[in-house]
């Protein structure tokens, strides 16, 4: 019962803010690209503190292995949701995955840009070629890879607010691709989520089996046994 209202919470979740993010006014761009990437995290977030990026990127690669389950589940029904949705983020997604200001590695100085744009270059045309053949898996993780960048640019206050940051470019097409990959993403966990195991969501819901009992705590308390970990 418990992984089924984990798996219930995280779609109702992410469904309020993709629709927070559709009734933006069109010039909020900044504000529709949070709200889609909160609804993401909703999806996919495991853990209640912000960890390392080795933790971040075990997420990413917890969720590509359930996500590759549900488009197998897909298949089998005669649809290909994720496919379809990758093609129609096709060029904006070219042009995020050779953006070189989107690697934490141009920021450090590892890499010289001309180096790093012909490196990008050559890993999207590799990466389309793929999509074009039916593998997406290539594809999509290069655009996680640059959407966690430009995630952490603008929820860490790295970025400009509005039309005149120097990275709107880099934002509109982050924002092209998270209006057409998380409701696929959604529309799969809706449909084949129920099949597979999910993480205890973080912060559960007030009313839900998983949220801490208050007056168990209370007590606790009270007889020194334990303390609330908040």
């Amino acid at each position: 019962m418990n992984r089924q209202q984990d798996l219930q919470d995280r779609l109702d979740r992410a469904r309020s803010w993709i629709e927070a993010a559709r009734v933006q006014p069109s010039g909020q761009k900044h504000a529709a690209f949070i709200f889609l990437y909160i609804a993401f995290n909703a999806l996919y977030g495991r853990r209640r503190y912000e960890g390392s990026e080795e933790e971040a990127r075990r997420d990413r690669q917890d969720f590509l292995r359930r996500l590759r389950r549900m488009h197998d589940y897909d298949l089998r029904h005669g649809q290909n949701v994720l496919q379809r949705a990758l093609e129609a983020c096709r060029n904006p997604g070219i042009a995020l995955i050779q953006d070189i200001y989107l690697r934490d590695d141009y920021w450090k100085r590892k890499v010289r840009a001309g180096e790093l744009r012909e490196q990008f270059r050559r890993r999207a045309t590799q990466a389309t070629a793929s999509l074009t053949a039916g593998r997406y898996e290539e594809f999509l993780e290069l655009l996680l890879q640059r959407l966690t960048v430009l995630r952490n640019q603008v929820f860490h206050g790295c970025a400009t607010y509005g039309p005149k940051s120097k990275g709107i470019e880099s934002l509109e097409n982050g924002l092209a691709v998270l209006r057409v990959l998380v409701p696929a993403f959604h529309e799969l966990m809706s449909r084949y989520g129920q099949h597979l195991d999910w993480p205890p969501i973080p912060y559960p819901r007030v009313g839900s089996e998983r949220h801490p009992a208050e007056d168990r705590f209370v007590e606790e308390e009270q007889d020194g046994s334990a303390v609330a970990d908040w």
